[in-house]
């Protein structure tokens, strides 16, 4: 199995489809979080891809290290037992693909 690319900081990047639906995701609907990311991304028949981050918390980690995704602000959200949190607001760089 080959490895993934590496990165100027040592790690490699991994589940490059899902990344690029990501980037299509964003610049069909413009800035999201990684969670509703997380939930709205699918393949071509709809289904959620087999290869996927396994948590949103991955996803974000990918989201930082892709050079085309960057984030400048955050949104305020409450979780099911009404706690206050913060999720970042994913963009993406125009003209990088």
């Amino acid at each position: 199995m080959a490895r993934g690319r590496k990165l100027e900081h040592g790690f490699g990047l991994r589940h490059e489809k899902y990344r690029n639906q990501c980037y299509a995701y964003i610049k069909e609907n413009g800035p999201s979080t990684a969670n509703t990311m997380y939930e709205s991304v699918r393949n071509s028949r709809g289904n959620p891809y087999r290869l996927m981050p396994s948590s949103v918390e991955s996803l974000h980690q990918l989201l930082r290290r892709d050079k085309r995704f960057y984030s400048d602000s955050k949104v305020k959200a409450w979780d099911f037992t009404g706690a206050k949190t913060e999720h970042m607001l994913w963009k993406i760089k125009e003209g990088e693909q």
